[in-house]
């Protein structure tokens, strides 16, 4: 029983290619497939609003994804993570070029697993300069910022606006929270 247990665990290429038959989206984690809940509508408009934010203020050779996968490098073959939305700088679409900017909207369903594990993981990949933790249930957003001693954690509330390093940028908590 405990071989079929190990057997039963998926590397990423297997993931990428698995289907579970439905429309619902999921994640790797540790070899398991895990699934999302669907968005409600304050963070689906919130994705909307940041990602039309970052367009705005994107730097040249930049490009915003949404919904994006990431592939955390010391845990690569068997967890695959999907941002809501992530900031490439150089490379083409499509060549694995990792994110300098990662954004997770949270929710009480995955507000744990994005703080912890995946915020925890994305502070691996070496081009990530900037972790933007955006809450859909109030007006706060948690920068989390590498500098040269390691990690800075900023809390954003109300009308504050939020200094993108990474793109030499600035964007207001109101045009994030736009019709919310």
């Amino acid at each position: 029983m405990a071989g079929d247990a190990v057997q039963a665990l998926m590397d990423v290429e297997t993931f990428l290619t698995w289907g579970d038959g439905t429309d619902t989206r999921h994640e790797l984690i540790d070899g398991h497939p895990v699934a999302m809940a669907p968005p409600s509508e304050a963070h689906s408009v919130i994705v909307g609003n940041l990602a039309a934010a970052l367009r705005q203020v994107l730097p040249p050779g930049c490009r915003v994804a949404v919904e994006a996968g990431i592939r955390p490098p010391h845990r690569s073959q068997r967890n695959y993570y999907q941002a809501d939305i992530v900031v490439i700088c150089g490379g083409k679409v499509g060549d694995g070029t990792p994110p300098c900017l990662v954004v997770e909207v949270l929710s009480d369903s995955t507000m744990d697993h994005d703080r912890g594990r995946k915020l925890h993981d994305y502070q691996f990949i070496e081009t990530v300069r900037e972790v933007l933790l955006v809450w859909s249930d109030e007006r706060r957003v948690q920068l989390v910022s590498r500098v040269p001693e390691g990690w800075l954690q900023r809390n954003f509330i109300g009308d504050a606006v939020l200094p993108l390093a990474s793109l030499g940028a600035e964007i207001s908590l109101e045009e994030i929270y736009q019709h919310i």
